[in-house]
């Protein structure tokens, strides 16, 4: 089981298939987080950057620390919504990025970002 997990996440981030990850995020994450951050290095575009960090969204540790630092420069703002959450270890700051119609504001993660270098 946990090898076909892997082998799941790694097909959807290579496939960039958002309904596959989407799905995964449902499945035993957790229990692989070390893995999971340790493929950064693997996966040298923005893409398959955000799905990893879509994979993993949900799971906050430690161990994703460099993987989300690394995303904060991310070109996709809600990968950098989730990135920063996780490094100020506040997903209810999430909620604070979204507009009237639902969607992440790039302005308010950008000061958010910018925030929390400076106090670095």
């Amino acid at each position: 089981m946990d090898a076909e997990f892997l082998a799941k996440v790694r097909q959807a981030i290579l496939n960039q298939d958002f309904d596959a990850a989407e799905s995964l995020r449902d499945g035993p994450v957790k229990e692989h987080l070390p893995q999971l951050a340790s493929w950064l290095p693997l996966y040298r575009t923005w893409d398959e950057r955000d799905f990893l960090v879509h994979v993993v969204q949900d799971h906050p540790d430690p161990c994703l620390e460099t993987l989300m630092r690394t995303c904060l420069d991310s070109p996709t703002v809600e990968t950098r919504a989730v990135a920063i959450c996780h490094l100020r270890n506040s997903f209810e700051l999430f909620d604070d990025f979204l507009n009237e119609s639902g969607w992440v504001e790039e302005e308010l993660v950008d000061q958010a970002i910018a925030t929390w270098r400076a106090e670095q």
